[in-house]
């Protein structure tokens, strides 16, 4: 695979950025999986490649994404596209806000957010202090918690 098939074409325009990034991407510290990912062979912390830089520890994702396109926001994360933590492919990273990309995740909050439908099948139509249910199910809680309160003899509303 051809460097220029890795790279976007404006990542040529400073030599310097290219040799720093082609170390990388060819020395023994990088391997070519199975799949189009570029997987850093250094240390590694829950997944995320890192490397001690100018006496700093970066990850090593946010450095190569810095040294391509020379952003640096604190507010914005980068995503892996390809859900790999180790991939430091640049065309894998995307920058993103923080709840986008917790939401393409694969964890309990991006879960929730993708259903549609209540656990007995009918959409989800409602939303009340942040919380989605459906008029159908919310009915018939309404309708069971009176027969409760009119079982126990007390005044309903």
């Amino acid at each position: 695979m051809e460097l220029t098939e890795l790279l976007p074409p404006a990542f040529f325009s400073e030599k310097r950025r290219g040799r720093l990034l082609a170390r990388i991407y060819f020395s023994t510290a990088v391997t070519w999986v199975d799949t189009p990912c570029v997987e850093w062979l250094g240390a590694h912390a829950r997944g995320y490649s890192y490397v001690v830089y100018q006496g700093q520890t970066h990850l090593m994702h946010r450095l190569v994404y810095r040294w391509l396109h020379g952003i640096d926001d604190d507010e914005l994360t980068l995503d892996h596209r390809c859900r790999n933590r180790g991939c430091i492919r640049p065309d894998h990273l995307e920058l993103v806000t923080r709840g986008e990309n917790v939401l393409r995740g694969v964890g309990i909050t991006a879960e929730n957010a993708r259903k549609t439908h209540c656990p007995q099948g009918h959409e989800y139509d409602y939303a009340k202090g942040g919380r989605r249910m459906c008029r159908t199910c919310r009915a018939e809680a309404r309708r069971a918690y009176r027969q409760r309160i009119r079982d126990a003899g007390l005044p309903v509303k």
